[in-house]
């Protein structure tokens, strides 16, 4: 793995666990922080719950900890800012709108070693976005849990998570990314008339997704000097007679519909 990506990797990991932390001490030493205005008041805290903040305290884990956390959480999201700033992706990924510092750093945390990743169809394997007999692991009513997985080995939690946050992007960003999540919605739909919205919906944030990725692990694996085929999709069936580019993301890029 190369240094700049380690880093990253670790100030996350640092994040991530702040995070957590910082949130399990606010649950507990500070509930009147959340909204009760539809419930009223906070609940009255039992005499479990006191004695549970007395031993936590003997632990050490009082507000005084809980302010140490929030200092480590936000010193280390500021590094990962800046870490992504300087990162050599971070050319292609500024242009593209409602993308910040900080998913880029959750991105390639999520990557983690590129050189691991020889193929776009190995990159979308490693983030969560394979297929498994052609098709999007999905859910199958009547079964619950695990049960619902069916891909043999299921991507790492932090990596569908860093998924998760950037899909949600492509609806609040607007510009490039929601056009061509619209784009492939539209085209869900006439494939899939009679089909839920949710499957219109889902297939458009998939679509966009794996494109958006793909440009990105193509350059992520340039930037290294590293071989970057083209996806088979292009390359051998030929889909479209112009492969798609990180330029079609960008504003002021090129159409690529």
């Amino acid at each position: 793995m190369h240094k700049a990506d380690e880093e990253i990797l670790r100030t996350f990991f640092r994040l991530d666990e702040a995070r957590r932390q910082r949130l399990r001490l606010e649950r507990l030493l500070t509930p009147e922080v959340f909204n009760w205005t539809k419930r009223g008041a906070p609940p009255r805290q039992s005499w479990s719950t006191l004695i549970k903040l007395e031993e936590l305290a003997n632990l050490g884990l009082d507000r005084a900890a809980l302010e140490d956390w929030r200092e480590v959480e936000r010193k280390a999201k500021a590094d990962l800012e800046q870490l992504a700033r300087d990162h050599p992706l971070a050319t292609y990924w500024e242009p593209i709108k409602g993308l910040g510092w900080y998913l880029l750093g959750c991105f390639i945390a999520a990557a983690g070693d590129i050189e691991r990743a020889p193929t776009v169809s190995s990159f979308w394997k490693g983030m969560g976005l394979d297929i498994v007999d052609g098709k999007a692991p999905r859910n199958t009513r009547g079964r619950r849990g695990a049960a619902q997985q069916e891909r043999p080995r299921a991507a790492m939690p932090h990596v569908t998570l860093v998924g998760e946050q950037i899909r949600s992007q492509f609806l609040r960003a607007g510009g490039r990314l929601d056009a061509f999540y619209r784009r492939f919605k539209e085209e869900a739909v006439g494939k899939w008339p009679e089909g839920p919205k949710m499957r219109w919906h889902k297939h458009g944030l998939r679509v966009t997704q794996k494109l958006l990725y793909a440009c990105l692990w193509k350059c992520y694996r340039e930037a290294y000097g590293l071989p970057a085929p083209a996806p088979y999709a292009f390359e051998i069936l030929q889909h479209r007679s112009e492969p798609i580019r990180i330029q079609h993301f960008y504003e002021d890029g090129p159409e690529w519909f």
